[in-house]
């Protein structure tokens, strides 16, 4: 979201409010620091999570720090949750609108936000979602209800000239509780009553599925985990003193980083990612091969995308019966051979990395001025400012 009001902030004279949390703020500094630097017309704006409401511990505003304990329980709280910001953004928004009454407002949330209907009809302005994923993972979500869970796997999708095997873990979870209703419902009922939906992804890297959507050298291995993975890596660090022992040729960074700054970086050789839809999507643009290691949710057809429809990475190979267990581990010879299969693989390596690269010139020409992603975000500007 942050990326999308980076691009926004730099069309024009669009000034972009940017809606989080304190504890959340505190994660963005470094990207707040560098957007400072730019002097972009981009503000932040925290807004108090409910926490205390919620019986949360205080700091606990974000999926990944949710009490472990009970935790798809948590989780639809901390859904249910974010509806309680509902008073508070729509003051912020009405004193945006006195202080400044000729500039148009528009809101652009996430798909976890639906509650954002209600200020938009009592404020009369426009509301648009953004899909972090690309248009195949929210494709999948359709095919999902006719799929057979309990198949060996092989997810048939229309219109694609192979077969895909999505592999969903045992505990993977597509809701069949009430709350896991609540939630998808509250997901289609933002898909149909916003204005308009922005998703994160490029026209050239998959036509198919965005017509079906819009119709309706390199040495190095970058690792970007979530922040569950991150607490284990850094005590493994601590442990193994290897931070100490490869202090001369190697950099930890801890907190918040520049990705896409890092991994377009000529020594960067792969990106070791959980499979995020912004990180995914950032491997394509660098030109780089991934590893893909999923955790959760999005993360499982995310990995999907990118080694059998992109075909830029390979996956882990994942247990179905344990990956959701709280025991959950994988043997560092399973990690060791996907680096050695990305970084030394021969033919089918070289062709994975050429066809990185190939992307990466497609993707270019897509955000350069004239591309489908720049012309598009222009057209999109152009005609959301001309009818408010």
């Amino acid at each position: 979201m942050v990326d999308l009001g980076i691009v926004i902030a730099q069309r024009g004279n669009n000034r972009v409010s940017i809606i989080i949390t304190p504890f959340n703020l505190t994660r963005l500094q470094t990207t707040i620091d560098f957007i400072n630097r730019s002097g972009l017309p981009i503000d932040f704006i925290p807004l108090r999570f409910p926490t205390k409401e919620l019986g949360f511990p205080k700091g606990c505003e974000s999926v990944d720090v949710l009490p472990t304990k009970n935790l798809l329980l948590n989780f639809h709280q901390f859904y249910k949750g974010h509806a309680m910001l509902v008073e508070q953004l729509e003051a912020y928004i009405r004193q945006r609108q006195q202080n400044n009454p000729s500039i148009p407002t528009i809101i652009i949330t996430d798909f976890m936000n639906s509650w954002t209907r209600r200020i938009s009809d009592n404020l009369n302005i426009f509301r648009f979602g953004f899909c972090i994923v690309s248009c195949f993972t929210w494709h999948l979500r359709e095919i999902f209800q006719q799929y057979d869970h309990n198949s060996d796997g092989d997810l048939v999708v229309p219109d694609v000239d192979h077969r895909i095997k999505l592999i969903l873990p045992k505990g993977f979870v597509l809701g069949s509780s009430q709350d896991q209703e609540y939630i998808r419902s509250d997901i289609k009922d933002l898909e149909n009553s916003v204005d308009g939906i922005l998703v994160n992804t490029f026209y050239e890297l998959e036509p198919i599925f965005v017509e079906k959507r819009s119709g309706r050298d390199s040495r190095k291995v970058i690792k970007c985990f979530n922040d569950d993975m991150r607490n284990g890596v850094e005590e493994w660090l601590r442990k193994d003193g290897l931070e100490e022992r490869t202090k001369t040729r190697s950099v930890i960074i801890r907190g918040w980083a520049l990705q896409l700054m890092i991994i377009s970086h000529a020594s960067i050789g792969a990106l070791f990612t959980h499979c995020g839809g912004n990180s995914t999507l950032k491997g394509i643009t660098a030109g780089i091969p991934m590893i893909a290691w999923p955790f959760k949710g999005n993360q499982f057809p995310n990995m999907t995308f990118i080694t059998q429809v992109a075909k830029t990475a390979i996956g882990i190979d994942i247990d179905e019966e344990s990956v959701y267990s709280p025991n959950y581990t994988v043997k560092s010879d399973t990690i060791t051979k996907a680096i050695q299969r990305v970084m030394n693989g021969g033919e089918e390596g070289e062709e994975r990395r050429k066809r990185a690269l190939d992307l990466k010139d497609v993707a270019k020409s897509a955000f350069d001025v004239a591309g489908s992603s720049h012309t598009n975000m222009s057209l999109f500007l152009t005609q959301i400012f001309n009818k408010v």
